[in-house]
């Protein structure tokens, strides 16, 4: 089967292959023809992958997060990426890794969390901030746009 012969429906197509996100029997099994259709070529070798999809946190997230950083940072003089770490320390932990027979303590990212684990995270740092009176606004604020615009530029 020619690449044009291929079901359209069944993702998006790029250099590095097909990546799609299936939520009906249907669309899986457009999925499988796919790959079947697809030859293997020589002693190239090939990944399939098929894992639960997650969506990861979305960008307004990630903005109002910064934004609500650069407040803490202009209203008590702590270094923005150093609240980042200590935030991530205390919200998520940390975890041991030895490596060549030494232990190294690892602060995970918060790249690695979806909208909700995302949202969560959010809502600790937002306590936070009330906790030490820090102002922010939050996204259901008539001043939210205000306070984007006034913290969430500069990164």
């Amino acid at each position: 089967m020619q690449r044009d012969d291929r079901p359209k429906s069944a993702g998006f197509y790029s250099q590095q292959g097909l990546k799609r996100i299936v939520s009906t029997e249907k669309e899986r099994d457009e999925c499988i023809k796919v790959i079947q259709s697809r030859a293997l070529k020589g002693n190239r070798r090939y990944v399939f992958s098929y894992k639960l999809y997650r969506r990861a946190r979305t960008l307004n997230q990630n903005r109002f997060y910064w934004a609500v950083l650069m407040a803490i940072q202009q209203q008590t003089g702590n270094d923005r990426m150093y609240m980042h770490q200590y935030f991530k320390t205390i919200f998520l932990g940390t975890f041991e890794w030895e490596l060549f027979g030494k232990k190294y303590e690892i602060i995970p990212s918060t790249t690695t969390l979806n909208v909700k684990q995302f949202e969560e995270y959010l809502n600790h740092v937002l306590d936070f901030c009330d906790e030490h009176d820090i102002d922010v606004a939050r996204p259901d604020s008539q001043y939210y746009d205000h306070f984007i615009t006034q913290y969430g530029e500069e990164r």
